[in-house]
């Protein structure tokens, strides 16, 4: 017969997690032009300055784009996220 495997019904510890980066800081942090990182990401400058000012979120593939040019710094997650 198997032994019986323990499970336990506890809530798992939170993991730490370190908070993502929003994208103006970023830019003031590595002193990136608003033109500078568009040029990154093939994007117009009015939208990086609408996004990085909480004007509006980037679509979820432009995020995705935006946390690997700035290697997991600024996440996707971090556009939604309150205290922008």
């Amino acid at each position: 017969m198997p032994a019986r495997q323990n499970f336990s019904l506890t809530a798992p510890e939170p993991r730490a997690t370190l908070s993502a980066m929003k994208l103006l800081e970023y830019l003031q942090t590595n002193r990136i032009t608003y033109r500078e990182f568009a040029a990154l990401i093939d994007r117009d400058q009015a939208e990086v300055w609408r996004w990085a000012n909480g004007r509006r979120v980037p679509p979820l593939l432009v995020a995705n784009q935006i946390e690997r040019v700035t290697d997991g710094k600024v996440t996707p997650r971090s556009f939604v996220e309150s205290g922008t």
